[in-house]
């Protein structure tokens, strides 16, 4: 794995207060992570190509977008979440876009972090910043124990459907 530690801010999907809390705590007692918030995975998680998705930081954002429907002739495209297992951001765009993304998780609805980081992502238009090519995340979950498998048949479809994604007029700016 790329990825080998570091300062990290760890994932509390689904949890009160959430990822949101801890960063807000960190974010504001830490001098490093006052210049970037960095959710890399709990440790039982991998970034197997870290530094690749890494490449294109532009200093402020960098997550990973998940599309549905991008093989659908009949669907349109459309960007169902963001995936809050691994992104980077600095504490400025952290405070101004997303420091209360915790408070809309309404589990119950099925709504969680990931759909509250889409809506903030589309409703503040934010660009430059989808990671490109997506990290290939591997290990066991802390928040719900599932294994990911990463076979080189999901990575290719993943590649793939990226590579659809940022052809797309519609989802170009949206890249980094």
């Amino acid at each position: 794995a790329d990825y080998l530690g570091g300062l990290t801010v760890g994932v509390a999907t689904g949890a009160v207060p959430g990822v949101g809390g801890i960063i807000l705590t960190a974010s504001g007692t830490t001098r490093l992570l006052n210049e970037v918030v960095n959710n890399t995975p709990a440790s039982k998680l991998w970034v197997e190509n870290f530094n690749v998705c890494m490449q294109p930081w532009n200093g402020r954002l960098l997550m990973k977008g998940v599309f549905d429907h991008v093989f659908s002739p009949l669907k349109a495209t459309t960007l169902a979440y963001i995936d809050t297992r691994f992104y980077t951001m600095d504490v400025q765009t952290y405070r101004q876009h997303f420091l209360h993304a915790h408070e809309a998780i309404r589990t119950q609805d099925g709504y969680g972090l990931e759909e509250s980081f889409r809506d903030i992502f589309l409703n503040k238009q934010l660009q430059g910043c989808l990671m490109s090519p997506p990290p290939v995340i591997c290990g066991v979950g802390g928040g719900t124990g599932a294994y990911y498998r990463n076979t080189p048949l999901r990575q290719l479809k993943e590649k793939w459907r990226y590579q659809l994604v940022k052809r797309s007029p519609l989802f170009q700016l949206w890249f980094a």
